[in-house]
Order: C-alpha cells, then structure tokens, then sequence
C-alpha cells in the first residue's frame, strides 16, 4: 500500500467516524424527545468534498 492511499484511507475513516459519532448525536435526541426542557443537539457539518479534495492536492492524486 503506498501512503496516497493511506491518505485517502484516513479521510474517509474521519468521515466514517463523523457520521458514527452524528448517529448517537441523532439517538440520543430521539431518547430524549419527551423530557421536557430537552434541547436537541447536532454535530457541525464537515464539508468531506473539501477535505478529500485538499487529501488529494497534497497527495498528487488530484486530476
């Protein structure tokens, strides 16, 4: 395996971890639905296009 993939590997585990991590964000918003006073929390969007596209600049994969 050469390092531009290992690159590229490392982006999309981030993303793997990002949405793993939104998931038990969005469950426990579900859980807590009825308890009154309960503010529903939500992850900051990460925009993966940009950060797989910077991977790739830095890498020399880009086209």
């Amino acid at each position: 395996m050469t390092t531009q993939n290992l690159a590229l590997l490392k982006g999309l585990s981030a993303k793997m971890g990002y949405l793993n991590h939104r998931q038990s964000v969005i469950a426990q918003n579900i859980a807590n639905a009825d308890t009154p006073g309960y503010q529903p929390q939500d992850l900051t969007a990460v925009n993966f296009d940009k950060v797989l596209k910077a991977v790739d600049k830095r890498s020399g994969m880009a086209k």
